[in-house]
Protein backbone atom coordinates (compact mmCIF):
# COMPACT_ATOMS: atom_id res chain seq x y z
CA UNK A 1 0.00 0.00 0.00
CA UNK A 2 2.66 2.45 1.00
CA UNK A 3 4.78 1.54 -2.34
CA UNK A 4 1.53 2.07 -4.27
CA UNK A 5 1.08 5.60 -2.74
CA UNK A 6 4.25 6.49 -3.37
CA UNK A 7 4.66 5.66 -6.80
CA UNK A 8 0.89 7.56 -7.15
CA UNK A 9 2.67 10.70 -6.06
CA UNK A 10 6.03 10.15 -8.48
CA UNK A 11 3.61 9.30 -11.51
CA UNK A 12 1.37 12.15 -10.69
CA UNK A 13 4.36 14.30 -12.11
CA UNK A 14 5.63 11.99 -15.13
CA UNK A 15 4.40 11.75 -18.78
CA UNK A 16 2.53 9.06 -19.16
CA UNK A 17 -0.70 8.36 -17.36
CA UNK A 18 -0.97 4.30 -17.41
CA UNK A 19 2.04 3.87 -14.85
CA UNK A 20 -0.07 6.59 -12.78
CA UNK A 21 -3.45 4.52 -13.16
CA UNK A 22 -1.80 1.21 -12.18
CA UNK A 23 -0.13 2.50 -8.89
CA UNK A 24 -3.26 3.93 -7.94
CA UNK A 25 -5.15 0.86 -8.82
CA UNK A 26 -1.76 -0.66 -6.17
CA UNK A 27 -2.55 1.99 -3.53
CA UNK A 28 -6.24 0.74 -3.72
CA UNK A 29 -5.68 -3.30 -3.55
CA UNK A 30 -3.03 -2.72 -0.59
CA UNK A 31 -5.54 -1.00 1.24
CA UNK A 32 -8.05 -3.81 0.86
CA UNK A 33 -5.29 -6.50 1.79
CA UNK A 34 -3.94 -4.26 5.15
CA UNK A 35 -7.53 -3.66 5.88
CA UNK A 36 -8.53 -7.43 5.73
CA UNK A 37 -5.46 -8.34 7.45
CA UNK A 38 -6.60 -5.59 10.81
CA UNK A 39 -9.82 -7.34 10.17
CA UNK A 40 -9.22 -11.04 10.20
CA UNK A 41 -6.50 -10.23 13.35
CA UNK A 42 -9.31 -8.47 15.28
CA UNK A 43 -12.08 -10.86 14.79
CA UNK A 44 -9.88 -13.60 15.74
CA UNK A 45 -8.40 -12.00 18.98
CA UNK A 46 -12.59 -11.35 20.16
CA UNK A 47 -13.21 -15.19 19.65
CA UNK A 48 -10.42 -16.05 21.71
CA UNK A 49 -8.87 -17.64 18.46
CA UNK A 50 -5.01 -15.24 19.45
CA UNK A 51 -4.14 -13.80 21.86
CA UNK A 52 -4.18 -10.33 22.90
CA UNK A 53 -1.84 -7.75 20.72
CA UNK A 54 -0.84 -4.70 21.99
CA UNK A 55 0.35 -3.19 18.71
CA UNK A 56 -3.27 -3.95 17.24
CA UNK A 57 -5.08 -2.62 20.56
CA UNK A 58 -3.16 0.76 20.68
CA UNK A 59 -3.35 1.00 17.01
CA UNK A 60 -7.34 0.72 18.00
CA UNK A 61 -7.18 2.95 20.23
CA UNK A 62 -6.32 5.54 18.31
CA UNK A 63 -7.69 5.01 14.82
CA UNK A 64 -11.80 4.55 16.40
CA UNK A 65 -15.08 5.04 14.58
CA UNK A 66 -15.04 8.85 14.68
CA UNK A 67 -11.06 9.19 13.07
CA UNK A 68 -11.76 6.59 10.32
CA UNK A 69 -14.93 8.69 9.38
CA UNK A 70 -13.09 11.95 10.03
CA UNK A 71 -10.03 10.60 7.62
CA UNK A 72 -12.96 8.50 5.17
CA UNK A 73 -14.94 11.91 4.75
CA UNK A 74 -11.73 13.78 4.26
CA UNK A 75 -10.17 12.04 1.48
CA UNK A 76 -13.88 11.94 -0.19
CA UNK A 77 -13.91 15.22 -0.01
CA UNK A 78 -10.97 15.93 -1.73
CA UNK A 79 -11.60 13.39 -4.62
CA UNK A 80 -14.99 15.46 -5.07
CA UNK A 81 -12.87 18.70 -5.11
CA UNK A 82 -10.64 17.17 -7.59
CA UNK A 83 -14.00 16.19 -9.63
CA UNK A 84 -15.47 19.04 -9.45
CA UNK A 85 -11.97 20.60 -10.53
CA UNK A 86 -11.97 18.16 -13.92
CA UNK A 87 -15.25 19.17 -14.90
CA UNK A 88 -14.93 22.52 -14.37
CA UNK A 89 -11.70 22.70 -16.54
CA UNK A 90 -13.57 20.64 -18.93
CA UNK A 91 -16.69 23.14 -18.82
CA UNK A 92 -14.22 26.19 -19.47
CA UNK A 93 -13.34 24.00 -22.57
CA UNK A 94 -17.01 23.88 -23.50
CA UNK A 95 -17.12 20.27 -22.75
CA UNK A 96 -14.91 20.07 -26.06
CA UNK A 97 -11.79 17.88 -26.25
CA UNK A 98 -9.18 17.92 -23.46
CA UNK A 99 -5.64 16.58 -23.32
CA UNK A 100 -5.99 13.19 -21.53
CA UNK A 101 -2.72 13.36 -20.07
CA UNK A 102 -3.23 16.40 -18.04
CA UNK A 103 -7.12 15.94 -17.15
CA UNK A 104 -6.41 12.11 -16.04
CA UNK A 105 -3.60 14.11 -13.59
CA UNK A 106 -6.41 15.12 -11.74
CA UNK A 107 -8.91 12.34 -12.75
CA UNK A 108 -7.11 9.39 -11.50
CA UNK A 109 -6.17 11.13 -8.11
CA UNK A 110 -9.60 12.14 -7.68
CA UNK A 111 -11.59 9.06 -7.96
CA UNK A 112 -8.71 7.37 -6.07
CA UNK A 113 -9.39 9.31 -3.56
CA UNK A 114 -13.20 9.07 -3.83
CA UNK A 115 -12.79 5.22 -3.48
CA UNK A 116 -10.25 5.27 -0.87
CA UNK A 117 -12.58 7.07 1.29
CA UNK A 118 -15.43 5.24 1.08
CA UNK A 119 -13.17 2.46 2.01
CA UNK A 120 -12.17 4.04 5.12
CA UNK A 121 -15.68 5.00 6.12
CA UNK A 122 -17.27 1.60 5.69
CA UNK A 123 -13.50 -0.63 7.34
CA UNK A 124 -14.16 2.05 10.36
CA UNK A 125 -17.50 0.94 11.03
CA UNK A 126 -17.33 -2.27 9.96
CA UNK A 127 -13.68 -2.47 12.43
CA UNK A 128 -16.39 -0.73 15.45
CA UNK A 129 -18.84 -3.79 14.87
CA UNK A 130 -15.88 -5.88 15.52
CA UNK A 131 -15.04 -4.69 18.14
CA UNK A 132 -18.78 -4.71 20.11
CA UNK A 133 -18.72 -7.41 23.00
CA UNK A 134 -21.64 -9.65 22.80
CA UNK A 135 -24.11 -11.08 25.65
Amino acid sequence: MFLGFVATIWFMTQPKVHTLLYSATALIIGFQIVSFAIFTKAFAISEGLLPEDRKLRRFLRYINLEVGLSIGVILFLLGMGGSLYALYIWNARLYGSLDPAVTMRIVIPSVTALALGVQVVFSSFFLSVLGLKRR
